[in-house]
């Protein structure tokens, strides 16, 4: 039974995608988790940008593949386990964003802010950051096999365990940054 689940503000389609996913929905406005069989909530970019607008800040495990965020601004937004690949979020804020296992293969994340954000454990192979603002990020076991990170902020990033095969760190800060 769902308790403390309000609907009320969801068009019907949003809540037929929510339907399947209810046994895993933890309280909160439009906070849904997926599945127990782990199906990701498919996505559009205009209905993550509406309902983060709406206060909702939770989007663990949706499929955003190929969305265009570019300029997004989507500050502590939680991403964590979401399929992102592919998609644009170039110019966009997402400082204190949790990704933290997240999939963002060839993602475009140039000049992104990405300060503060926990990506430990994602992937980001292909995935280009070039001019983007790592600062205290937390990328530690992250794969960014041929990852594009030139001029990127890398300070005080941690990079603990993160694999960078092929990455290009051309003229990237890496002042007090963590490379174990």
């Amino acid at each position: 039974m769902m308790v403390g689940y309000d609907f009320s503000k969801m068009r019907n389609q949003e809540v037929k995608q929510i339907v399947p996913f209810l046994g895993g929905v933890v309280g909160g406005v439009g906070c849904a988790f997926p599945s127990p069989n782990n199906k990701a909530i498919v996505m559009e970019a205009h209905e993550l940008l509406l309902r983060y607008a709406d206060g909702e800040r939770d989007f663990h495990a949706v499929d955003l593949t190929g969305a265009n965020l570019r300029s997004a601004d989507l500050v502590g937004v939680c991403l964590k386990k979401a399929t992102l690949s592919q998609a644009d979020f170039s110019a966009a804020n997402l400082m204190g964003a949790d990704l933290n296992g997240a999939i963002l293969v060839q993602a475009n994340l140039n000049s992104t802010c990405l300060s503060g954000v926990h990506i430990i454990g994602a992937i980001l192979n292909g995935a280009t950051l070039n001019r983007a603002d790592l600062s205290g990020a937390k990328l530690w076991r992250a794969a960014l096999k041929q990852a594009q990170l030139q001029q990127a902020n890398l300070s005080r990033a941690n990079l603990d365990e993160a694999r960078l095969d092929e990455a290009d760190l051309s003229q990237a800060i890496l002042i007090a940054a963590q490379l174990n």
